[in-house]
């Protein structure tokens, strides 16, 4: 129908965090949607990671950040990324961040808005640990913040839905 009827992971952890990801953290049929609330609280000296399914920099299933200076949103998949402008910082405001795969393609959504869609797939690893608010189980790339209400859906969330969470 649509819509997302099994949330398959949620946490409210901040910090990193070498969890063993349950499978359908994965999106292993290549649709899904992750979302969560975002607080980054200063400039970072690189992109800080929200989200990760990842070993290394170039193992990776799911790599989600925000920009250094909070104005963009980035899906890094271990071979290629996509990048779209946030209309506001992110820097010292709580946002709603959501990012819906669905047939190799990716869209953003910031504040139940989107920012478009990319033809980014998911990356082709599986079996890797999950983090929270950085990229790897070292910490590198940790959110300056906090992340709160991280969400992992099995389907892609249609755009209502995610505008109704957002509000």
């Amino acid at each position: 129908t649509g819509r997302a009827d099994r949330v398959v992971g949620t946490t409210a952890l901040a910090g990193t965090a070498n969890l063993t990801a349950d499978p359908a953290w994965e999106l292993p049929d290549g649709s899904g949607t992750i979302e969560a609330i975002v607080f980054q609280s200063e400039t970072a000296p690189f992109n800080p990671c929200l989200f990760s399914v990842r070993q290394t920099p170039a193992i990776t299933r799911i790599s989600l950040h925000a920009s250094a200076n909070g104005t963009q949103l980035f899906f890094w998949n271990g071979a290629q990324a996509a990048v779209w402008d946030t209309p506001v910082s992110t820097i010292g405001r709580r946002s709603h961040l959501a990012f819906v795969f669905d047939a190799d393609t990716v869209t953003a959504y910031f504040d139940g808005t989107s920012l478009g869609t990319q033809n980014v797939p998911l990356g082709a690893s599986f079996g890797l640990p999950a983090q929270i608010a950085a990229a790897d189980p070292d910490g590198l790339e940790r959110l300056p913040g906090s992340l709160d209400e991280l969400v992992i859906y099995e389907d892609p969330l249609g755009p209502e839905t995610i505008l109704a969470h957002a509000t």
